[in-house]
């Protein structure tokens, strides 16, 4: 274990990731993942991080692995399901289930945590509602949009209310 040279890895990997250097990004991020520390708190970002790489090679069952070792990392390093950080790797892993078709799936990994009062447990039934509609369920995805807009603050629910509403809209279409 190396940690800080896995660190230097991961950023140069993003890097060469946003300048469309897939290959090059690939490589850095086995390496990073091979040095890193598998509690480190970032391993969970790598993970997320590599992903998207991979993604951009086509290669999609290693990326829907990379989201799986990221959610994995994520439960390591908090305290229970409700950890923020959780959520989100919860909620990327969901949300491409949906990207890949698999709406059963993407269903299954974020229902049983709704009502958990994970924080920023609004973020979940983004890819339930995009499942429910593109299933053909809208009555379903209607529900599950006002069951989180119910839970989420006042401050953030008007912003969100309108994400929700186009992401119906476009799904419709």
């Amino acid at each position: 274990m190396n940690q800080k040279r896995s660190s230097e890895l991961a950023r140069t990997g993003f890097e060469q990731f946003e300048a469309g250097k897939y290959s090059e990004a690939e490589a850095s991020y086995r390496e990073a993942l091979v040095l890193a520390d598998p509690n480190h708190w970032a391993v969970e970002d790598y993970h997320g991080e590599f992903s998207l790489v991979l993604r951009a090679l086509g290669k999609t069952d290693e990326a829907l692995e990379q989201l799986k070792l990221s959610l994995a990392a994520a439960l390591n390093a908090a305290s229970d399901n409700t950890d923020l950080n959780v959520t989100i790797a919860r909620h990327f892993l969901a949300e491409y289930l949906v990207e890949l078709g698999q709406y059963d799936q993407a269903i299954l990994s974020v229902r049983p945590y709704l009502g958990t009062g994970c924080e920023k447990e609004w973020l979940l039934s983004i890819p339930l509602v995009r499942s429910y509609l593109r299933m053909g369920h809208p009555d379903l995805a209607r529900q599950a949009m006002e069951e989180a807009l119910e839970k989420m603050p006042n401050e953030e629910s008007a912003d969100i209310r309108q994400r929700f509403q186009n992401t119906v809209a476009g799904e419709n279409s």
